[in-house]
């Protein structure tokens, strides 16, 4: 053995005088098992490999969240800083609805763009369950007549859309570039 190998050698392989170094400090690391993480798991994985519903996706913006520390409420009553929960929901829904799907994912160090399906229907989206305060006689059903499509990463990427003419009602595919 060179002089360089031999440190390398006690020090991970055990081997040399210092017989303590290098050796196993475990016999069996226990398994342990979380039900909750194990759904999350699979919930993740049928989302890649059959997508999701636009229902799904509205079901997640209605949730309730809780705050975090950093962002407590100040209660006028009690005079304190506190932890809140807040939640989104549709007071009342215009005429013609739009909806901007989160397609980008962010950790503390990366963001990625998803690319998980979003399925959704192209006639009668019906919100009236979701919406808080319902106007009279308004009905709450939507039909499909474009969609926006965004191809690419973060940092550039490229715009197409489909829609619905109004003069024959045939769809199209809209994938113009400006020079």
């Amino acid at each position: 053995m060179d002089w360089y190998n031999d440190p390398y050698e006690t020090l991970f392989m055990g081997q040399g005088q210092d017989t303590m170094r290098g050796q196993q400090t475990y016999s069996e690391i226990p398994l342990r098992v979380d039900p909750v993480l194990d759904a999350k798991r699979t919930a993740r994985q049928r989302r890649r490999k059959e997508g999701l519903s636009l229902a799904e996706c509205l079901d997640e913006f209605g949730k309730d969240e809780i705050l975090s520390e950093m962002d407590t409420w100040y209660c006028p009553r009690c005079k304190e800083h506190r932890r809140a929960s807040k939640k989104l929901e549709l007071w009342k829904t215009p005429d013609i609805l739009i909806f901007h799907l989160k397609r980008f994912s962010s950790s503390a160090t990366r963001r990625d763009k998803l690319d998980i399906l979003v399925d959704f229907p192209i006639n009668g989206l019906d919100m009236s369950t979701r919406v808080v305060e319902s106007e009279d006689g308004k009905k709450e059903i939507y039909d499909l007549f474009a969609v926006d499509n965004h191809y690419g990463s973060l940092g550039g990427g490229h715009y197409t859309a489909y829609a619905k003419s109004f003069v024959d009602s045939d769809w199209y595919d809209y994938n113009g570039m400006l020079f």
